[in-house]
């Protein structure tokens, strides 16, 4: 059983297929391809917006060759304490930009707090030129500890950071599962709020690998070919890229695997609700399920083959993620598990 991450998942059939069903024959390279134009097409169909889109190989690349469209060497990125940007992404940041620094501040567990722009910004002018010049807020959604903004709340940052200038990066790494989760489109949950470039994954939710940089006004994207071309994302066959997100968007099956993986979190989460020695840490939204449990309970279903990750031991905290891949036997399979050592740990307790 791997409840480890949404990334150990398989490619899903359909778009390995689809795959194997366009390796024929040969089209233009770099973006020439019939594919990739029909992507693009699709793309302004689900967005309902025009845009321009770059293939990019790994949400890191993604990430940070978005923010350099709109960071400079001397400029910084806000986000949040548990950014994805800050805390997974080694200096790719500062790389991609040639300099720009992250500025993470929160004001809760997970969330980016809009106040924190105007005092950022206002500070930064009374350093001028000492301090860097705020040019980028980034937020994830779904958020690295798997909480997910509300469209109001998605309007209020976008709206604070437009006030000040500053241009708004979603790391839309699980999109899906947060689209799903507010049962809103695609185009509520981005540009219509404010989003000025979207990181659009697929990878964790049954892709094989590679994400989109999306950006709804394409005016924003004047120079962007030459640093997708710098930075090495330019693929030659990107045919291949655009056939799979083809066979993901097709009748909606990205949809469909983020619901059915946030439907295994809800069934592993109240499977193990009324155990005690179980504490969920924050809400349950998507696919990620933050946990409190006892190092003695973590370290047995370790010894049963379950893999999943601890993520901060100073208070025993660990993290359980399903896929579109996690069956229910999967689940059932993990919960009985969890209260046969439950039991065992705390008649140990007891004694």
């Amino acid at each position: 059983m791997n409840f480890a991450s949404d990334n150990v998942s398989a490619i899903h059939p359909k778009i390995l297929e689809a795959i194997v069903e366009g390796n024929k024959g040969t089209d233009n390279s770099y973006g020439g391809d019939s594919s990739t134009a029909a992507l693009k097409d699709r793309l302004k169909e689900v967005f309902e917006h025009d845009l321009v889109y770059y293939f990019a190989s790994t949400g890191t690349a993604s990430n940070c060759l978005a923010l350099s469209a709109f960071c400079p060497p001397y400029g910084t990125i806000l986000c949040s304490d548990s950014a994805h940007i800050l805390t997974d992404e080694c200096t790719a940041p500062s790389f991609f930009t040639g300099g720009g620094r992250l500025m993470h501040r929160s004001k809760s567990p997970s969330k980016f707090d809009p106040k924190l722009i105007s005092e950022t910004v206002n500070a930064a002018k009374g350093l001028h030129p000492h301090a860097g010049k705020p040019t980028v807020v980034s937020i994830a959604q779904t958020t690295e500890l798997g909480q997910v903004y509300t469209l109001a709340e998605l309007k209020e940052i976008c709206d604070e950071a437009h006030k000040y200038g500053l241009k708004v990066h979603m790391d839309g790494a699980r999109f899906a599962n947060a689209l799903v989760n507010l049962n809103c489109t695609p185009a509520e949950m981005s540009w219509k709020v404010g989003v000025d470039v979207l990181t659009f994954g697929a990878t964790k939710n049954g892709g094989l690998l590679g994400e989109l940089i999306i950006f709804f006004n394409p005016s924003d994207a004047e120079n962007f070919d030459f640093l997708h071309k710098r930075s090495g994302q330019l693929m030659s066959k990107t045919r291949f890229f655009a056939m799979q997100m083809l066979a993901y968007l097709k009748d909606d099956l990205w949809l469909e695997l983020a619901r059915h993986s946030n439907a295994m979190a809800k069934r592993l989460a109240d499977g193990v609700k009324d155990i005690p020695s179980v504490k969920p840490w924050l809400p349950l939204n998507t696919n990620e399920f933050f946990i409190i449990i006892p190092k003695e309970l973590a370290d047995k279903l370790y010894e049963k083959g379950v893999h999943f990750y601890d993520w901060d031991l100073s208070i025993s905290l660990y993290r359980w993620v399903t896929s579109w891949q996690t069956t229910e036997q999967d689940v059932d399979d993990f919960v009985a598990l969890i209260k046969t050592y439950s039991n065992f740990i705390n008649k140990d307790i007891s004694r």
